[in-house]
């Protein structure tokens, strides 16, 4: 019965539904698919309702902010890259530890912000990203956005560093979206085990949707922290290349050119043409980074940014030597 009035578009659902609803979603974190059976509507019927509890004022979503914007770098950052957007954290009185969760709650709210139901999205793996998807908290839900994965996994000793695959299910699990994944591993052991992997159909689908991708969510590698995945000649090959950094599988040098490489013959990585997505913004929270970041603001493989003041100050510096 309730199932059958959910779905009648001009029926005023009920408040006290409503409150269950939102209640078991925002208080006690359920998932949609939880409440679904726990109240016995679909899935669907739970994304409406929660959509109309925001409408009608039973829920309000406040979000304090503990940081502002370092305006001044923000426009250095534009200028001096051409980007479309730069995002500073004002972080002269903060820890370390604090600035860094400030740029993850930045980097959630400017997401919440853009995405829409025309949304084609892909998020890198790793810490930061994972932070990101934890901080975000959706206005809506967005049922006709995309998220698709455009990397193979790792094989992660670290369970705290979650794949792409990971990052797409707790972002589908928020905004009820579609997805696109291939659960397959990223870098092979021959040229032939890739592409037999590749012409799986989940694997082929999946790599075939990074042409609409027009929303990236990047996270930069440095090219040390692939010593727990490269072997140390391969390492030194792509040292000598010069080498500082790595986006979505690519390896590029200090000017943001992507460098040649055997192993993207072993790796299941996207084309480069996701490169050109309208919107690809990095985050950046760790200092280290701050040399591949720059390279990859050279080379235009970002044209957004959002980070800290100490990562963007020596992001210019390292710019302008």
């Amino acid at each position: 019965m309730i199932l059958e009035i959910l779905r009648k578009d001009d029926f005023a659902l009920d408040d006290e539904l409503l409150r269950e609803i939102s209640r078991l979603y925002y208080e006690q974190g359920c998932t949609q698919q939880e409440i679904s059976k726990k109240v016995f509507v679909s899935r669907a019927a739970v994304s409406r309702a929660l959509e109309e509890a925001r409408q009608r004022g039973i829920v309000e979503i406040i979000i304090h902010y503990p940081y502002e914007n370092h305006t001044d770098l923000e426009q250095q950052l534009i200028r001096r890259f051409s980007l479309r957007s730069a995002i500073v954290n004002n972080d002269a009185n903060m820890l370390t530890s604090e600035s860094y969760m400030a740029v993850c709650q930045m980097a959630a709210r400017e997401m919440n912000r853009q995405l829409n139901n025309s949304t084609v999205m892909s998020i890198s793996r790793g810490r930061t990203t994972k932070n990101i998807i934890q901080a975000f908290v959706p206005s809506r839900t967005l049922p006709d956005m995309e998220l698709v994965q455009l990397c193979g996994a790792h094989e992660e000793d670290d369970p705290a560093m979650f794949e792409e695959s990971d990052h797409i299910r707790m972002l589908q699990n928020k905004l009820n979206c579609k997805s696109w994944c291939m659960f397959v591993p990223g870098l092979l052991e021959s040229k032939e085990l890739r592409n037999m992997l590749v012409s799986r159909k989940s694997a082929s689908i999946t790599l075939s949707k990074a042409k609409d991708v027009n929303y990236l969510c990047l996270s930069v590698t440095t090219l040390e922290q692939w010593k727990r995945w490269l072997t140390p000649s391969q390492i030194a090959s792509l040292r000598r290349k010069g080498a500082v950094g790595n986006l979505l599988g690519y390896f590029f040098d200090e000017n943001g050119q992507i460098l040649d490489s055997k192993l993207y013959e072993r790796w299941i990585i996207a084309d480069r043409c996701v490169f050109q997505a309208e919107q690809r913004v990095l985050v950046v929270a760790d200092s280290f980074k701050a040399q591949a970041a720059c390279a990859a603001l050279n080379g235009k493989l970002a044209n957004s940014i959002i980070t800290t003041g100490k990562v963007a100050r020596k992001i210019l510096a390292l710019h302008q030597n």
